[in-house]
């Protein structure tokens, strides 16, 4: 009987011996993998920066709403820019209405004259707070340009920094998956756990690298080719209407700006009742034009619809029509004077409200 206990004790102290060799050789092995970048869960093995993926993605609609409250931004103030312009005219008509009757009244006619005239100066006085208020809309569309364009390359710069992590990752798996120091450690976690693990991107990986290309599908791109002699100008085509011209791509210019005679050519030929503006050309000296909006302006896949313009006077005979911020500024766009190529691009859906 004495010898049974004896026995099942030194059977029981070498099983005892046997786990515990077998738990440090496990633990070792799992060492040595994690040492290699690589973490150990219960159902598998993956490299430690696959999980870097899926956190950098939960930033997506944080700054996608953030791209989309700045466009509506600007797309407020630039509609209430528009507004403004248009009660500025119309006081202008109003005026010269006034003005015209003024002129014709009988002069013994005292009563009616001090109205006329104190209808004037109340015009006068709407027209000076109408346009103070259009001077504060334009510098806040700058404003809100600047927003939206941050915003916009907030948005680029995430899904390219996204893309470069996940390419490094795939090819990470290659490469470590391939090499004898990963093979040997992953044989000895196998062996010392009883797996069969091995080293590929989890399921879970590929959800999140489904996820990155839908968010570049909406990212779309075009190189445009440019024209003209030189590195200083870049001349590209523009399709407004169904007239297609040549213009400067000018990022120093806050609007399209047309002559006279191409405006007239397109059916936006300038009348009284549009807004003057005073531009300042190339050379310092200062034109009167008048602003318009165009109904749509494309340049290779990319339309805009109603784009400002400003449509230069008459006597403007040698100015080129110029492609401003007015079209440019609701792309990221880049011009490369060695390729000759206008890079655009757009965020397709960043318009309009934002998703909670």
């Amino acid at each position: 009987m004495l010898r049974l206990v004896v026995l099942v004790v030194l059977a029981a102290s070498v099983a005892l011996t046997t786990a515990s060799v077998r738990g440090d050789e496990l633990a070792d092995a799992k060492k040595g993998l994690e040492a290699l970048g690589v973490r150990v869960l219960t159902g598998g093995v993956l490299l430690a920066s696959e999980l870097d993926l899926p956190k950098e993605l939960n930033k997506a609609n944080g700054l996608r709403k953030a791209l989309i409250e700045a466009t509506k931004a600007l797309e407020t103030s630039q509609q209430l820019e528009v507004k403004g312009e248009q009660a500025l005219v119309d006081l202008r008509k109003q005026h010269v209405v006034l003005s015209a009757q003024l002129a014709a009244n009988n002069p013994m006619n005292v009563a009616r004259n001090n109205q006329l005239v104190g209808a004037l100066q109340a015009i006068e006085g709407q027209r000076d707070l109408t346009q103070k208020s259009i001077d504060e809309l334009e510098e806040r569309t700058r404003a809100a340009r600047v927003k939206a364009n941050e915003a916009r390359e907030a948005y680029i710069q995430f899904t390219l920094d996204a893309r470069k992590l996940a390419d490094q990752v795939t090819a990470d798996y290659e490469t470590k998956a391939a090499s004898a120091e990963m093979i040997a450690a992953l044989e000895a976690y196998n062996k010392a756990a009883g797996k069969q693990f091995k080293l590929a991107p989890t399921p879970s990986f590929a959800a999140a690298t489904r996820r990155l290309t839908q968010i570049e599908e909406t990212i779309l791109s075009e190189s445009i080719p440019l024209m003209g002699e030189g590195r200083n100008v870049a001349r590209v085509i523009v399709v407004i209407g169904k007239h297609q011209v040549e213009m400067v791509v000018d990022s120093g210019a806050s609007s399209i700006t047309l002559p006279y005679a191409m405006a007239e050519k397109m059916g936006l030929k300038p009348s009284e009742s549009d807004p003057r503006l005073m531009m300042t050309l190339a050379d310092g000296s200062q034109i009167e034009g008048r602003r318009k909006i165009i109904p749509s302006v494309r340049v290779g896949k990319f339309a805009v619809e109603k784009v400002e313009c400003a449509v230069l006077s008459e006597e403007a005979v040698n100015a080129e029509p110029l492609l401003g911020m007015s079209f440019l500024g609701n792309f990221k766009f880049e011009v490369d004077s060695d390729a000759k190529t206008l890079t655009m691009v757009k965020i397709a859906g960043a318009e309009g409200k934002a998703s909670k």
